[in-house]
Order: C-alpha cells, then sequence, then structure tokens
C-alpha cells in the first residue's frame, strides 16, 4: 500500500530506505525535457564519465545555484545527468520530439574518464555524473559569456544542437552537423541484474 512516485528506484537484495523531497513552481516556469526548440544549443556542466572509479558520485555537489540561474534566464529545457549523457538526451528527444545531435569531440571527459580505452562511451553511458544538460535558445547570443562571469569555476561546454521536429525524438551523434549515427539507447539501468 505504497506508491512509488520517483526517487531511487533500483533493485538489490538488501532493504534501503531513501527520502526526497517534492516542491513546485509557478505555471509555466518549470525547466522540462518537453521544451527543446529546433535551433537550441545543447550544453552540459561539468565533466562526465567513471564517476564512481573517481568518487565523484559520493562528493559532488549539486548544481543549484546554477539551476535557479539558468531558471531565471529563460532557460526551459533541462535535466540532471545522473543515468547518463545518452539516456538523458533521448530523455530530451522523445519528450520534445526532435532530433538532437551530438557533437561527440565536444564531450567533455572528466579526468579518470580520459584515461579510459573508449572514453566517449563511459561519459556517455556511466551515469552519477549530476551534472546539467540544457538548451539554450539560438537568439541568447551571450549566454556563455555571461555564463562564465557568473560561475567562473564552472566547466559550461556547447556539446550539439536541437534539429528539426520529429516525432517520437531521434538523437545522432557524430563530429559534423550532418548526417551521423543513431546513438544507442544507453545508460544507467536502475533494474539491470
Amino acid at each position: 500500500h505504497v506508491a512509488i512516485v520517483g526517487g531511487d528506484t533500483t533493485s538489490d537484495t538488501t532493504l534501503s530506505l531513501h527520502v526526497f523531497a517534492a516542491g513546485s513552481v509557478p505555471a509555466g516556469k518549470a525547466m522540462r525535457r518537453a521544451a527543446a526548440k529546433p535551433g537550441d544549443s545543447l550544453y552540459v556542466t561539468g565533466t562526465l564519465g567513471r564517476s564512481f572509479e573517481s568518487g565523484q558520485h559520493l562528493s559532488f555537489e549539486p548544481r543549484l545555484d546554477v539551476g535557479r540561474w539558468l531558471l531565471n534566464r529563460g532557460i526551459r529545457c533541462a535535466i540532471d545527468i545522473s543515468d547518463g549523457l545518452a539516456s538523458e538526451l533521448w530523455h530530451i528527444a522523445e519528450e520534445s520530439n526532435a532530433r538532437l545531435f551530438l557533437i561527440d569531440s565536444a564531450v567533455p571527459l572528466s579526468p579518470t574518464c580520459a584515461r579510459m580505452p573508449d572514453p566517449l562511451t563511459h561519459a556517455l553511458d556511466d551515469g552519477e555524473d549530476f551534472e546539467l544538460l540544457f538548451s539554450v535558445p539560438p537568439d541568447d547570443f551571450h549566454f556563455l559569456t555571461d555564463f562564465l562571469q557568473a560561475f567562473p569555476d564552472v566547466l559550461c561546454t556547447p556539446i550539439g544542437m536541437v534539429g528539426e521536429h520529429l516525432e517520437g525524438g531521434r538523437v545522432t551523434y557524430g563530429n559534423g552537423e550532418s548526417g551521423g549515427k543513431l546513438l544507442p539507447k544507453k545508460g544507467f539501468d536502475h533494474f539491470s541484474e
């Protein structure tokens, strides 16, 4: 007789209890996965990949101040990177009904990840990075300059763009804006063995 409404939904052999908080925002002010628009640029904060090996998953600082700043700037599409960049890109693509294009060489790698044999796969799929992925409208010409002024110690990297409206969404990747390969729907699976 308990409703599962979110939080740390995983499977394990031991019982664990988690506490989470819920809140509200004024109507029309939430940053949603479904709000990416054609022409938007995609950005991530921080570096990605191998957070378990580096211990980052236990010592991260949530980007709450960055999130508030993005909201006040009028950014409407954002998601935290908890299950891996690939997973979160697909969430935005599917819910925004848009084609997303990832420039794979632009993905910022953590130092631990950069030393791995296949760093991009780890940055895309590992999860537990707790950074932010968001889209910025094309007419926000001074976004990056303003961001770096507000947060000089936070890395903010453009990693791709939102293409045309596409029912059901699609994510492709490569080093140029045309074509590209389909990005596998991977990431941390809460219910895997």
